[in-house]
């Protein structure tokens, strides 16, 4: 009797109403779980629905935006699937029925409008008539606080001319579904400009490479988003000998600029990878028995050695520094998941999108399948210490090649990821390294050599894979600028790097004129020593931020939503 309303119900494929019955009942279902534990009912844990809702609701979340996803795939209409959560969700009873009394607090995201409420109408009448273009929109955000929530503002702009024309009446309705969007946003306190071009989908072979300034005063902030990237692999130097029967290892800080997973053949790792360390990972070497993790030891380079059941582990023979002195760390596979299930992690964000078989929501556990090991092949993490913060826009001339062999192996796409505060001695900023060449206040006279040689390496970085991939959707970068510390003030890169400085504004940037010295850039090149022209054509490969706060209350949730933001920003369907 109730087959025709599962199967036939027009309203029932309203996808935010799905959204809000699956939320509905996953709280319901980790109320029950909750009170399973703490009171020890005993009672069946409900895997199979839970499992099933997860999938529906990445899904849904997905088709929201874009009414073509998963199509290719069977049994899975919209419709199809509100009937299964239909079924699902019965009986369910929503801690909020009308949207309209909802406590909203948005997601910080730039939200899909409804594909089908836009509608544009335009009259004008003759003589000495007067023409008006009213657009009324109406947007659904979801709300990812509040438990099955919804709000729809609705936005109307007017605008009028007057002129004198012919008798003309046009009415238009748009029913669509959108696939590309240009738009320009500009924030201040912390200042962002992005630029969305056309919709660029997340393949098997996109790539996103993190850069960070690992010189000291940012230490803090990359310990946060290196966890919140779910690194794995991480290798590190000894600091020292340690000796054979000891349960503690020292590391050392390192001194190469690449990505935190490699070694040098000398034994050197690269700088600060030591912060993308955390406790449960296990420690591999031959010196260290197998199973063996590690725990917070006396200071930040020292970790104590544990097996699973916490008891301490001796190293089996001397680790010396050099090439056989590098130590690896993974992430369990119990970390993983944890990750993968963490909604401010970019493991729960990305991986699925590598996966050949089924998900890890899905119940496929095999990592060569599920999307985790392409993941943790295609997010390069990277660090360098020499504070020439403009060449991680160019990998840092580690590579720009995109073929099967390249750097980036057959890569569709790839983003660069850059987050800098401060350059004393790598731009001589502040002019207090004059070894670094002339100081930032002389600009107006002066360039300094490094500035210069950076800016074009970016250049010639984009041209050559743009070039190899034949189009112009292949590169985007976002330079994070979070505000530079008391101590660093005067070495800030943000007459550099900020929406109004030297990069995207030129020579006579808001920042750059304000900056130390008080003088415009003239010294350097207006038509080469920046990259104005990327910006300003379309679409636009860069974007730009200044004083982001270097100490969020959430740091996890703070970060997660900035790179999450930059990447829907620049078209990216995540």
């Amino acid at each position: 009797m109730i087959s025709p309303r599962l199967t036939n119900c027009k309203e029932c494929a309203n996808i935010p109403d799905l959204l809000r019955k699956i939320d509905c009942k996953l709280a319901e279902l980790g109320n029950n779980l909750y009170n399973n534990v703490v009171f020890m009912l005993n009672r069946p844990i409900a895997v199979s629905e839970i499992s099933e809702l997860l999938v529906y609701k990445r899904i849904l979340q997905h088709r929201f935006c874009d009414s073509h996803y998963a199509k290719g795939c069977n049994s899975v209409s919209t419709e199809d699937i509100a009937s299964k959560v239909i079924r699902l969700t019965a009986g369910c009873v929503p801690f909020c029925n009308e949207p309209t009394v909802c406590e909203i607090t948005t997601c910080a995201i730039k939200p899909c409008p409804n594909p089908t409420t836009t509608t544009t109408s335009t009259s004008s009448t003759t003589t000495t008539s007067t023409s008006s273009t009213t657009t009324t929109t109406s947007t659904i955000y979801p709300d990812c606080r509040v438990e099955g929530c919804f709000t729809t503002p609705t936005t109307t702009t007017t605008s009028s001319t007057s002129t004198s024309t012919s008798t003309t009446s046009t009415s238009t309705s748009t029913t669509s579904t959108s696939t590309s969007s240009t738009t320009t946003t500009t924030t201040t306190d912390p200042v962002t400009t992005t630029t969305t071009s056309s919709l660029i989908p997340v393949t098997g072979n996109s790539y996103f490479t993190f850069w960070s300034d690992v010189s000291g005063s940012m230490n803090s902030t990359i310990a946060v988003t290196a966890k919140i990237a779910s690194v794995t692999g991480v290798k590190v130097l000894v600091g020292g000998t340690a000796p054979a029967g000891s349960t503690q290892i020292q590391l050392s800080y390192g001194n190469q600029a690449n990505k935190v997973t490699v070694q040098q053949p000398s034994g050197n790792t690269t700088g600060g990878a030591y912060l993308c360390v955390v406790p449960g990972m296990e420690a591999i070497h031959p010196s260290i028995p197998a199973g063996t993790f590690i725990t917070v030891g006396s200071n930040a380079l020292t970790f104590n050695l544990v097996d699973s059941n916490g008891d301490p582990v001796a190293l089996t023979a001397d680790i010396n520094q050099g090439a056989n002195g590098v130590v690896t760390f993974n992430l369990t596979d119990a970390q993983k998941t944890a990750d993968y299930q963490n909604t401010s992690n970019l493991r729960n964000l990305l991986q699925d999108f590598y996966a050949t078989g089924g998900t890890e929501a899905s119940g496929n556990t095999d990592r060569a399948t599920n999307g985790s090991d392409e993941f943790e092949a295609r997010v390069y993490w990277c660090h360098s210490g020499q504070e020439r913060q403009i060449q991680m826009l160019s990998n840092k001339g580690l590579g720009d090649t995109i073929d099967p062999t390249g750097y980036f192996p057959d890569a569709d796409s790839l983003v660069i990821m850059a987050f800098g505060d401060e350059s004393g001695i790598g731009y001589n900023m502040d002019g207090q390294h004059p070894s670094s060449g002339p100081s930032w206040s002389t600009r107006a006279s002066q360039t300094n050599s490094r500035i210069v040689d950076d800016i074009a390496s970016v250049r010639t970085f984009v041209t050559n894979v743009e070039n190899a991939k034949g189009n112009t959707n292949v590169y985007r970068a976002k330079f994070f600028h979070p505000a530079a510390t008391s101590q660093y003030t005067f070495s800030t890169i943000k007459p550099l790097v900020s929406p109004e400085g030297l990069l995207n504004a030129g020579n006579n940037g808001a920042a750059v004129v304000a900056s130390i010295g008080n003088a415009p850039a003239s010294a350097y090149n207006s038509s080469t020593d920046n990259l104005v022209n990327y910006p300003s054509a379309s679409p636009a490969r860069f974007a730009w931020s200044a004083d982001l706060d270097n100490n969020p209350a959430n740091p996890e949730q703070y970060w997660y939503d900035e790179i999450r933001n930059t990447l829907i920003s620049f078209g990216y369907g995540v």
